[in-house]
């Protein structure tokens, strides 16, 4: 049986994203588009 916080966690991640969508090989937004540099960049920081 479910707990409240996990049935919270759950409908809060169910209501969050409808859709996740990642382009890893620069086929949405080219490569000269700048925005591959900005997400390594973002991963850079984080690690």
């Amino acid at each position: 049986m479910e707990s409240y916080e996990d049935d919270q966690k759950q409908q809060a991640w169910e209501h969050k994203y409808d859709c996740l969508l990642f382009d890893i090989d620069d086929t949405l937004y080219p490569h000269g588009s700048g925005l591959s540099v900005h997400v390594t960049q973002n991963i850079q920081g984080i690690a």
